[in-house]
């Protein structure tokens, strides 16, 4: 929650975050969303445990065109857990050497961009 803070301080506006939504992964328990949005003071706008939006709830926030669209958005029927992904490798994990391989070709193709400007 600092972070919000300091991006008030820093833009000098302020999160109303009894107006804020939050949206949970369907990792996350019922319970534990339930107590990670009174923490945060925001409320979440998915009924818990199921695959729908709380309408009530929506309906409190936003404008009848809006609740509409809203509406209009569907769910995933099947959920996958989220990962992490290296697009440079065909299997898709990083290492330390495609990494430093990679970094050589960008600062290469830099260097060779200086030269040719000049």
């Amino acid at each position: 929650m600092d972070i919000l803070r300091q991006y008030g301080d820093a833009s000098g506006q302020e999160i109303n975050m009894s107006k804020s939504e939050v949206f949970f992964s369907c990792n996350i328990s019922g319970p534990s969303k339930e107590d990670l949005a009174g923490i945060m003071g925001v409320r979440h706008v998915l009924v818990p445990n199921v695959k729908q939006w709380d309408i009530q709830k929506i309906k409190q926030l936003f404008m009848h065109d809006v609740v509409l669209e809203i509406m209009k958005v569907p769910f995933l029927e099947d959920m996958k857990e989220d990962c992490l992904v290296w697009k440079e490798e065909s299997h898709g994990n990083y290492s330390v050497k495609m990494g430093y391989k990679l970094l050589k070709k960008d600062l290469s193709a830099s260097i060779n961009l200086q030269v040719e400007g000049d």
